[in-house]
């Protein structure tokens, strides 16, 4: 698995999350995002980011216990 697309991908993600929340992302919550190396894991990542609400965006960024 390329580096770069893993890269691309989170990329993505950091942009499409802070979309949705308005504002940047936290320290932790891109932690989550930039911690996952798996596409099958980014992809889920981004597909929650895609259809949840801001608040629990939120949440969900911030399950990992940060």
């Amino acid at each position: 698995m390329s580096d770069r697309l893993v890269r691309n991908r989170q990329e993505a993600i950091l942009v499409d999350a802070e979309a949705k929340l308005g504002r940047p992302l936290r320290e932790h919550e891109r932690r989550f995002i930039v911690s996952r190396q798996g596409l099958l894991a980014l992809e889920a990542i981004h597909d929650t980011v895609k259809s949840a609400g801001p608040a629990e965006l939120e949440r969900y960024l911030g399950s990992d216990g940060s």
